[in-house]
């Protein structure tokens, strides 16, 4: 018969490892940042928060879901064709405002892109912001105490390129 000693030990070890899995399995859940809050689609509908760029959205190309953090070096956005033609390349027209809608900065871009009928492709292109002091209004601000500015996008497209691929074979 084994001696208390023993079994203390056993039964020791059998908590320490028990805490140490549920620890380990409550920080392999945590996957999203702390505080964040979603938006019901009806309350920003109701808001007039319809999404995070000012764009036409009666266009064949739709452009939606903008996003650019702080230190961030590419800057982010889905466009979704609405044409009937296979869709190889675009021109958006840029224009960068701060919270108070003066004009920061403005440029043209062009995107080879691969964008069947009907479908969204989500494309990345250089930031604008070389010094990294500015940040997507919508976007989380980063924690510093360094100098930080938001702006806002207006986005449009100024051409699009037909690809000669028909849709039937793909």
């Amino acid at each position: 018969m084994p001696n208390q000693t023993h079994i203390f030990t056993i039964r020791f070890v059998s908590v320490l490892l028990i805490l140490a899995a549920a620890t380990f399995v409550a920080d392999a859940q945590r996957t999203t940042r702390r505080g964040l809050k979603p938006i019901a689609r009806e309350e920003a509908s109701a808001a007039g928060a319809v999404d995070t760029l000012k764009c036409p959205s009666d266009t064949i190309l739709t452009i939606s879901g903008y996003d650019k953090p702080l230190r961030a070096t590419r800057e982010s956005m889905f466009v979704t064709n609405r044409s009937g033609s296979h869709i190889s390349g675009i021109r958006l027209a840029i224009t960068y405002t701060d919270i108070k809608d003066r004009m920061l900065h403005s440029r043209q871009v062009d995107v080879a892109v691969d964008i069947p009928v009907g479908e969204t492709r989500k494309i990345d292109i250089p930031t604008w912001d070389r010094q990294n002091t500015f940040y997507f209004h919508l976007s989380p601000p980063a924690r510093t105490s360094a100098r930080c500015y938001p702006y806002t996008v207006t986005c449009k497209v100024e051409y699009a390129i037909v690809s000669n691929r028909s849709e039937s074979h793909q």
